[in-house]
């Protein structure tokens, strides 16, 4: 299969490691021309889970990704998803997308909402170039007539209106990888797969554009296959939750990378290196990670949809029954190894507070469901950085449109 990723970074390239080890076909798409260089010409050297020499092809040409996968998946930050969505829409000339996005963080709430605009935006530039005739115009047996106007606008506005095969987002990276070095201008640093997680859990959003009928929702799978073949050929077991608010409420990083990360700041800013699951762990730091858990849970309930409180939910990655966060971290040789951020403006920080934490407190406030602990985390991280910390618009329209989906 055909698969273009959008993201050069630590998921984006481990992600295209295991493609070509899997018999697919990759296309990175990158920002930085040299990183597209030397993708393309020198390969990439992979250790760990994948041990291999491989060149990934690379482009620097949205525009071309777009045309060439069959799916596409999104391996950026979160702070630019909405930015990728509003230039893939744009860039795929009508033709329909399926879209995975890795690592949730309300990826697919945002692709939806990026969709909804971009379809709007193209409705009113229609609009505003129907002709000013309201002749009608019969059908050739005489029996119906259609206003031109009407036709005008149909004409006019189906080529323009962006067109969404699947939006699919899972609950986390199923990928634990990190770059050794730095990008030169002879050599690509080399890329350490430690883990590929047995399961990803998925779910996704469904949507035919026409300019009658907004949307229409499939729950069936049906209109996701290419999603759906995909993931089940690359990952061991695929979960399909109910909708992108379990994937979004169930990511399992900003709950504990936005409390960690506040708990050892000082060495952050230092940059001592330490391991932040076990070093930097203790007792205290799981009750205020469960009181966030509780917080989700409460969320998940006013929505109506399954919740899978954190202790049960990374056992599941990893098939183990610790009955704790301590305990799991200590005894699983992944999470031990975590190293802690080693400056302020890792992701664990710049991504996980706008794109986690500062999410549940909006959508707290819009649905009536306190989240006392999420909110005094962002009052804390912003008045820390002196940065007003915002991630995805909420809206009960766009909530009420995601939930028929």
């Amino acid at each position: 299969m055909k698969v273009s990723i959008i993201g050069a970074g630590n998921t984006g390239l481990a992600l295209a490691v295991h493609l070509l080890a899997s018999g697919h076909a990759p296309l990175v798409y990158t920002r930085s021309e040299a990183k597209a260089r030397l993708l393309t010409e020198r390969g990439l050297t992979v250790t760990g889970r994948f041990s291999d020499t491989s060149v990934i092809p690379a482009t620097t040409d949205l525009s071309e990704a777009a045309r060439y996968g069959e799916v596409i998946v999104i391996c950026t930050w979160a702070n630019a998803h909405r930015e990728v969505f509003d230039r893939l829409y744009a860039a795929a000339e009508g033709r329909p997308l399926h879209v995975l996005v890795l690592n949730g963080n309300w990826g697919a709430v945002e692709a939806f909402a990026a969709w909804r605009a971009t379809t709007a935006a193209a409705r009113t530039t229609a609009a505003n170039h129907i002709p000013e005739s309201d002749e009608s115009a019969g059908t050739a047996d005489g029996s119906q007539t259609v206003p031109a106007r009407t036709i005008a606008a149909t004409t006019i506005a189906a080529p323009m209106i962006a067109k969404v095969g699947s939006i699919t987002e899972s609950t986390g990276m199923p990928y634990v990888a990190h770059l050794e070095g730095t990008w030169s201008t002879q050599t690509p640093p080399i890329l350490h797969v430690t883990a590929v997680k047995t399961t990803i859990t998925v779910a996704s959003i469904t949507s035919t554009s026409s300019a009658s009928n907004e949307t229409s929702g499939s729950r069936d799978g049906k209109d996701s296959a290419p999603v759906d073949d995909l993931i089940t050929d690359l990952y061991d077991q695929v979960e399909y939750a109910s909708s992108v608010f379990e994937t979004s409420l169930c990511a399992p990083n900003p709950i504990i990378h936005a409390p960690m990360c506040l708990l050892n700041m000082t060495q952050i800013e230092q940059g001592k290196p330490f391991h932040m699951l076990t070093d930097g762990f203790s007792e205290h730091a799981e009750r205020l990670i469960a009181h966030i858990d509780g917080e989700r849970h409460a969320l998940a309930e006013a929505l109506d949809v399954p919740y899978i409180p954190i202790v049960k939910q990374l056992n599941g990655f990893w098939d183990s029954d610790y009955p704790t966060l301590t305990e799991l971290f200590r005894n699983n040789p992944v999470y031990r190894e975590v190293m802690g951020p080693d400056s302020t403006t890792h992701r664990f920080i710049q991504e996980d507070i706008p794109y986690g934490i500062a999410p549940l407190v909006s959508l707290g406030r819009l649905i009536n469901v306190p989240t006392p602990t999420c909110a005094a985390l962002l009052t804390l991280y912003s008045d820390y950085f002196n940065v007003p910390y915002q991630g995805p618009t909420f809206a009960n329209d766009l909530i009420a449109a995601l939930r028929d989906r």
